[in-house]
């Protein structure tokens, strides 16, 4: 079986991404892609992976856990998703990293599935809108205190996915922008799904739908239609082009509202993700979706 693990991160659209994938149901039964309620197994998951941090997997724990989410032989693909699956967002930042014990869950992951093969899927953010993210969800955290009791230089997802390639090398780690998923939302889709990037699916333009008025987005489908010989590339263009004449007032914008923020941290956290994106890139085993 080829398991597919989305785990967030918070604010990064994870929940649109399941509902558009569920409303392509037989495009993933063609693909043989199972995509299960999350009701139906992540408190299962949790529970199983708590009890296998440390200690061996029990016999036939992996066999029960497929057999209630796999309901036919032809499935070959099986999508997990958890936004809490590293950390809640109380936890999600200590000791200059995110989500510090997410290498221990991850090794846990694979020996629960370690017959299969394994892939994680995350979306990044820039951390000038991560943190507040945190902060938001759980204000009454210490969230905070531990950002400033960090160096903002080490904040770097790269560390974090460094972490994850040590604690399970043989598992494919597939990564995207949060910023970037009007224009990739669709490559998204499809490299969740294990479809190919020329199958429609519904949902496409599910980021886009919130970005421009109805107008602009029906000539961009029919402008998109009538072109069907752009590659990728030609296609994040020409809706990179849309944005930029037509988006509505203050869709593309997020205002950080933090106590004790000012520009100069947002810049310094901003530069700092801008990097860190050219080292993610140069890990191995780390696929990055970009435009």
């Amino acid at each position: 079986m080829h398991i597919v693990l989305h785990a967030g991160v918070y604010g990064t659209d994870e929940d649109l991404l399941v509902k558009c994938l569920l409303r392509n149901r037989d495009v993933l039964q063609e693909a043989g892609t199972a995509l299960p309620g999350p009701s139906r197994y992540r408190r299962d998951l949790r529970e199983m992976l708590d009890s296998i941090a440390f200690a061996p997997r029990p016999p036939g724990q992996r066999e029960a856990l497929l057999a209630d989410l796999v309901s036919s032989p032809d499935i070959r693909r099986l999508i997990l998703t958890n936004p809490n699956f590293f950390s809640v967002p109380k936890l999600a930042l200590a000791q200059n990293r995110f989500f510090r014990n997410a290498d221990i869950r991850l090794a846990a992951l694979r020996e629960l599935f370690r017959e299969d093969q394994i892939e994680l899927c995350l979306s990044l953010c820039n951390p000038a809108l991560f943190i507040p993210t945190l902060y938001r969800e759980a204000p009454q955290s210490d969230v905070l205190d531990r950002f400033w009791e960090s160096d903002p230089l080490r904040l770097r997802w790269s560390e974090l996915l460094l972490r994850l390639r040590r604690a399970a090398p043989d598992i494919a780690i597939t990564v995207w922008c949060s910023e970037h998923t009007p224009l990739i939302w669709a490559d998204v889709m499809h490299a969740m799904a294990g479809v190919a990037p020329d199958i429609p699916m519904d949902g496409e333009f599910a980021i886009l739908r919130r970005l421009l008025p109805p107008e602009a987005m029906t000539r961009l489908k029919t402008y998109l239609g009538n072109h069907p010989e752009l590659d990728p590339a030609q296609r994040h263009q020409v809706i990179e082009a849309f944005l930029k004449r037509n988006a509505l007032p203050g869709s593309t914008e997020e205002e950080i509202n933090v106590p004790g923020w000012d520009s100069d941290v947002i810049n310094l956290l901003s530069d700092v993700y801008e990097d860190d994106l050219d080292q993610i890139e140069a890990i191995e085993g780390v696929r990055m979706l970009r435009p």
